[in-house]
C-alpha cells in the first residue's frame, strides 16, 4: 500500500509547516532503560563506558535521583540488559529494560486512538479511513513522514481499531493512492465480517492486485472500485465476483442473485453408489459382502485371493474430522502405526517398500497385526460404493474392476462397548480361475470415525442456510473430494483448505506443497485449523 498522498503542497506527507518530525519518527523504536549503581563516578563516564566497551548509545540521559533513565534502540535493548551485573568504576551495574511500549510508542498509540475516534461513526458502524495522506492531523504528527512509517502505521491503526471499535460493517479506503493490498490485507483478519468495502479513486489495476483477500471477507456484500484503472477491464467484474463468492453489489451493480447464494449446484446428482453397470454391481456387491464377512471372522481365508503380485497397504489418518460416539473417547492407533504407510507421514524409500505387502504370505502376516473388526453388513447406509472398469493393470489387455467402499467398521469388541473407525478401501479386481477373482491390489485407509453424512441425502441435495456445508459452494464434486483430502491431511477448517487448493489450480500435490510452504512460513493463523 503506498501513502503518497495527493494535492496537498509540494512537501506531500512531509508538508508540515517545518516542523522536523524525525524524532518522532524514530522514537518509537526505542525502548526505556534505567541505571543504577553508577553513583560513583559522573553520568557522561557511564555513558562513555556503555558506548565504548558495548556499544549502546544511550539517547536522552537524565538523572533521576540516583537513576539513570535514557533510551537505547529496540535492536539494543536485550543486549544492554544483560549488562547488568557489570562492574563500573567499583560498583555492579543495574540496568532494567522496561516492558511494554516506550514513551514515544505510547503517545503514538493515543494519537492514532484520537484518530480513530474522529473517523468512527457508532451510528452507521462505519470506519472512514478515506484520503489519510491529506489528513493534517496525521502529517502534523508525523505518521506518515515517510512511505515505510506510513505503512507501519496503517497495521498499527487496525490493531487499534479492532481493539477498540470492534463492531464495524462498513470502511472506507478511497483517495489513499493504494496499489495493491500487501500492505492492508490485514483488514480482513481485523474485520473478518465486514459487509462493506469502499476503495475508490485509488490505483488497483489488476486482479491479482485484490487476490490476498481471496475469500477472506465471508459476509462482504458491497465493493466499491470505481476509479480504480482496474474497471476499465471489460471483464473485471467477474473476476472479482470469483474473488469475493458472496458478493451481492459491485459498484452499484448487482452482480449476483443473493437468493442462490450457498447453495451447491453439482452437474450431476450425487448418489450413495454407483456402478457402471448391472453386472459391475452384481460381481461387485457379491464380492465385498463375502469379502467383508470373511475379513470379520476369518482373515486367513481371503489369501487365496491373492496371488504373488497382489499387493496390500494401510495407512492412518487421525487428523480428520470425527464425530465421536456417545460413550466411546478417541480410541488408540498404537496396532495400527506400525503398519501405516501414509505418505504424508513415512517419507524414506526403505520404510516404504518394507509397508508394502506383497503376495499371500506377506498380507497374511499383516492382516494378523491389524485389530479384529465388525462391518455392519445389515445397514447398507453406513456405506458407500463406487465401481467401475479398468484396463491395463498388469498386462494392456487385462480388464479390471476398480471398486471403492467408504463406511465404518467397529474394533477392540468388548461386551457390548466397541470402538468405531471410518474407513476408506480401494479394491482392484482382475479376472480368476474358474470364473474367481484376484485381488491385484489393495488399501485400506483407517480415519477417526466421522459418520455418514457424506453421503445421507441432505448432504447430497446440498442443504444450506449457514452450514458448514457453504464452504463447498461452486465446487464440483472433484474440486470438494480434494478440499475434504486437504482437510483429512492437514486438519485445515473448510475454508482454509478452500482457499489453499483454489490457489494451487486443483492440483493435489501442488495443494499439499502450497500448505507445507504457508505452514513452515508460519502464515496460517490457528483459526485455519480444526479444533
Amino acid at each position: 500500500m503506498s501513502y503518497r498522498g495527493r494535492g496537498r503542497g509540494r512537501g506531500g506527507y512531509n508538508n508540515s509547516g517545518g516542523r522536523d518530525n524525525n524524532n518522532n519518527s524514530n522514537n518509537s523504536n526505542l525502548t526505556d532503560i534505567e541505571v543504577r549503581g553508577w553513583t560513583n563516578a559522573p553520568k557522561d563516564d557511564l555513558v562513555r563506558f556503555l558506548q565504548d566497551k558495548g556499544g549502546f548509545r544511550l539517547q536522552n540521559p537524565y538523572v533521576d535521583g540516583d537513576v539513570i533513565k535514557a533510551r537505547v534502540k529496540n535492536t539494543d535493548a536485550r543486549a544492554i540488559g544483560q549488562w547488568s551485573g557489570r562492574r563500573f568504576a567499583g560498583q555492579a551495574l543495574q540496568i532494567t529494560v522496561k516492558d511494554g511500549p516506550s514513551a514515544a510508542a505510547q503517545s503514538t498509540i493515543e494519537t492514532l486512538k484520537r484518530f480513530l475516534e474522529s473517523r468512527y461513526s457508532a451510528e452507521d458502524k462505519l470506519l472512514n479511513l478515506a484520503g489519510m495522506g491529506q489528513d493534517q492531523y496525521l502529517i502534523e504528527n508525523g505518521l506518515l513522514a515517510t512511505t515505510e512509517r506510513g505503512s507501519k502505521m496503517f497495521l498499527a491503526l487496525l490493531k487499534i481499531a479492532g481493539d477498540t471499535y470492534p463492531v464495524v460493517d462498513s470502511v472506507d479506503l478511497g483517495h489513499n493512492s493504494i496499489s495493491d493490498i500487501a500492505g492492508i490485507t490485514t483488514l480482513s483478519q481485523t474485520y473478518p465480517e465486514l459487509k462493506n468495502l469502499s476503495l475508490a479513486n485509488n490505483q488497483i489495476a489488476r486482479i491479482t492486485d485484490l487476490e490476498s483477500w481471496r475469500h477472506k471477507f465471508k459476509s462482504l456484500r458491497e465493493l466499491v472500485l470505481v476509479g480504480n484503472p482496474i474497471t476499465n477491464q471489460p471483464d473485471y467484474q467477474q473476476q472479482v465476483a470469483q474473488l469475493f463468492p458472496r458478493l451481492i453489489v459491485l459498484d452499484s451493480h448487482v452482480i449476483r442473485d443473493e437468493s442462490q447464494i450457498g447453495k451447491v449446484k453439482y452437474p450431476i446428482p450425487l448418489r450413495q453408489t454407483f456402478f457402471e453397470n448391472d453386472n459391475i454391481q452384481q460381481m461387485v456387491g457379491g464380492f465385498l459382502a463375502n469379502y467383508f464377512q470373511l475379513y470379520d471372522t476369518d482373515r486367513q481365508q481371503l489369501l487365496q485371493l491373492y496371488d504373488p503380485q497382489s499387493t496390500f497397504s494401510v495407512a492412518i489418518c487421525s487428523n480428520t474430522p470425527r464425530t465421536m460416539v456417545k460413550g466411546l473417547g478417541q480410541p488408540p492407533w498404537g496396532q495400527y502405526i506400525p503398519l501405516s504407510r501414509n505418505m504424508t507421514k513415512v517419507t524414506t524409500a526403505s520404510a516404504r517398500t518394507n509397508r508394502l505387502y506383497v503376495g499371500p504370505e506377506q498380507i497374511g502376516r499383516a492382516f494378523t497385526r491389524l485389530p479384529k473388526t465388525k462391518h455392519d453388513l445389515g445397514d447398507p447406509s453406513k456405506f458407500a460404493i463406487d465401481a467401475w472398469t479398468l484396463n491395463g493393470v498388469r498386462e494392456p489387455q487385462d480388464t479390471a474392476i476398480f471398486a471403492s467402499v467408504h463406511g465404518e467398521y467397529e474394533e477392540n469388541m468388548i461386551g457390548n462397548k466397541s470402538d468405531t473407525r471410518s474407513f476408506d478401501r480401494t479394491f482392484v479386481l482382475l479376472p480368476g480361475p474358474n470364473g474367481s477373482m484376484i485381488i491385484a491390489s489393495d488399501t485400506l485407509m483407517v480415519r477417526s470415525y466421522a459418520g455418514k453424512d457424506g453421503w445421507t441425502s441432505a448432504a447430497m441435495t446440498g442443504a444450506t442456510g449457514g452450514a458448514p456445508g457453504d464452504d463447498f459452494a461452486g465446487l464440483n464434486p472433484d474440486q470438494a473430494l480434494i478440499v475434504r483430502q486437504l482437510m483429512e491431511a492437514t486438519r485445515l477448517n473448510a475454508r482454509y483448505a478452500r482457499m489453499c487448493a483454489e490457489q494451487a489450480g486443483f492440483v493435489p500435490e501442488q495443494t499439499m506443497a502450497l500448505f507445507k510452504q504457508a505452514q513452515e512460513g508460519g502464515s496460517l493463523p490457528p483459526d485455519a485449523f480444526m479444533s
